[in-house]
């Protein structure tokens, strides 16, 4: 994903207080992206994306593939 100048410009709108996070979540958002996986979950309290830690993901992954 390449992050553009909009992220960054409808990062600073954002009600995520960290900015970095804000354009990590504008990005995803803009490219579709599934979802964020983070181990600092709690800075993403306010993302309109889905945020799973390292082990949420490992573990949703593993149920999708033997749900196959």
């Amino acid at each position: 994903m390449d992050t553009s100048g909009e992220d960054c410009r409808q990062a600073l709108l954002s009600k995520i207080s960290d900015f970095e996070d804000a354009i990590m979540v504008k990005t995803a958002k803009r490219s579709k992206a599934d979802c964020i996986v983070t181990r600092n979950i709690k800075d993403y309290a306010n993302a309109d994306v889905t945020i799973y830690t390292p082990e949420e993901f490992i573990r949703v992954v593993k149920d999708e593939i033997e749900s196959q």
